[in-house]
């Protein structure tokens, strides 16, 4: 029996997480939860293990920045794969989230290729 990879999808819009939620699909067997901003996603964080987490930069309550800054501090979570896509940001904000722990920084508009390329990479699906 193949194991489920297990993903969470965090962004503000609906749009983009079933998008997102869409592309994973294409990849193979994957778990998804969703939550609609920072402060959801950290509570999933803080109770299930995932191996992605897909994180959108501006977002009610927890901004991506503190998201992964969190996620990196946690016990259950602090290994697993984290890409964070994001409008076109200055190159010292791409830094800082790689600094903070995101393994891949994506630009909207994303193409369903590239997210998946990544994560296969990372999770070694390819």
């Amino acid at each position: 029996m193949i194991q489920q990879s297990r993903a969470l999808i965090v962004d503000d819009s609906i749009n983009m997480r079933k998008l997102l939620q869409l592309a994973l699909t294409n990849i193979g067997s994957f778990k998804v939860d969703e939550a609609s901003d920072g402060g959801e996603g950290l509570d999933k964080i803080k109770t299930t293990r995932y191996d992605v987490v897909i994180t959108d930069v501006q977002m009610p309550v927890l901004d991506g920045f503190n998201l992964v800054k969190h996620i990196r501090e946690s016990t259950l979570n602090r290994d697993c794969s984290i890409i964070v896509i994001t409008v076109p940001i200055p190159d010292e904000q791409r830094q800082e989230l790689v600094a903070l722990g995101a393994n891949a920084v994506l630009t909207k508009p994303l193409q369903a290729h590239q997210l998946i390329s990544t994560i296969s990479g990372l999770l070694n699906l390819a």
